[in-house]
């Protein structure tokens, strides 16, 4: 299950975040500019380390099955919109989601984690206005410190990582 939901799921809303951060509609177009498949790549291979030493997977099945997702993804018969995917971001920042658990998760273990950071920014920076819970987090962004919204949306008690997350946030 942590699997589809590292690999599917987190890598499908890390290519709609950085996607629309781009002026990309869909993912397969996103996923075409090198840059954001690069960030996507770097992501899966944290997410990808994190299942490896927590499941003993395979490492090269493990690659093949990030590989395989990333084919997918580019399959532009399917024209999934990057808003679509990016929607319910509150719920995806949440404690045990495809986000900050896999953060928790790898920084325990002391893995890499600069790639899940960049991605958490950009759902922080993610502003759609026809998204309800976009706004919600903007408004909120906007009330309260950088900080103080990602431990209310988190639930992060680790402040180093809580740091990082602030400092990837304002620059």
């Amino acid at each position: 299950m942590e699997r589809k939901l590292y690999t599917v799921n987190t890598g499908h809303a890390t290519t709609a975040y950085f996607g629309f951060a781009n002026g990309f509609d869909t993912i397969d177009h996103a996923l075409a500019k090198e840059k954001v498949h690069q960030k996507v790549r770097k992501t899966l291979s944290e997410t990808g380390q994190l299942l490896i030493e927590k499941w003993q997977f395979n490492t090269d099945e493990h690659q093949a099955y990030i590989e395989t997702t990333l084919e997918r993804f580019n399959n532009p018969a399917l024209k999934d919109e990057v808003t679509r995917v990016g929607r319910k971001l509150i719920r995806k920042l949440g404690y045990n989601e495809r986000f900050t658990n896999p953060i928790r998760q790898a920084s325990e273990r002391g893995l890499a984690i600069e790639g899940l950071i960049d991605t958490v920014v950009q759902i922080l920076k993610y502003n759609d206005p026809a998204d309800e819970k976009a706004v919600q987090l903007q408004a909120m962004l906007k009330e309260k410190s950088v900080e103080e919204v990602i431990k209310e949306v988190t639930q992060l008690q680790d402040q180093t990582i809580i740091d990082r997350i602030v400092k990837a946030y304002s620059h």
